[in-house]
């Protein structure tokens, strides 16, 4: 029997699940600043943050809007200490970047997806070095940007491999 209590509760509980990509891509920036033995401190750890961004925008783009996307970066700015804005603006570039090619990516295959992670982890890597080199006025390190860069490409199919657990969870939550 379905009351006004239980339509409720359904709709909040489709509410929730509606805000778990921003959540879990807050989630992953708070990971990133947890020490995991990955470096001495000059390599840069991996952009969790950018992985759960690209997945989100591709399986489900109406629950990661540019503004919830800008939030992150911001986020992101504010935690590990960068110009605010830097990551805010990178962001809006891989939201539009990944939407544009979401028809394209539909139904091609893992490896092509990654491929173009590693397309998007490249020009994001780079346009952050260039601007925070601007912003700081001298070129900035290359090696922990490269680390950014490369781990980042290694733990996309880990991610890849658990994001469709959760979207299987929100379809059926909201069902």
């Amino acid at each position: 029997m379905t009351t006004m209590f239980t339509h409720s509760r359904e709709s909040s509980g489709s509410r929730l699940w509606s805000l778990f990509p921003f959540l879990s891509a807050v989630f992953c920036i708070l990971l990133t600043m947890v020490p995991l033995g990955l470096s001495t401190g000059y390599l840069a750890p991996p952009s969790f943050s950018l992985v759960a961004i690209y997945i989100w925008i591709l399986a489900r783009p109406d629950l990661m809007p540019p503004t919830a996307v800008f939030l992150l970066g911001i986020l992101q700015d504010l935690f590990w200490g960068g110009p605010v804005g830097l990551w805010g603006a990178v962001f809006l570039i891989v939201w539009a970047f990944t939407l544009s090619q979401r028809q394209f990516l539909a139904g091609r295959g893992f490896g092509l997806t990654w491929a173009t992670f590693g397309v998007v982890a490249i020009g994001s890597s780079v346009l952050a070095w260039i601007i925070a080199s601007v912003f700081y006025g001298t070129p900035m390190p290359v090696i922990p940007i490269l680390s950014l860069t490369i781990l980042s490409f290694a733990v996309y199919p880990v991610f890849a491999r658990v994001a469709p657990f959760f979207m299987r969870q929100m379809g059926e939550a909201g069902s």
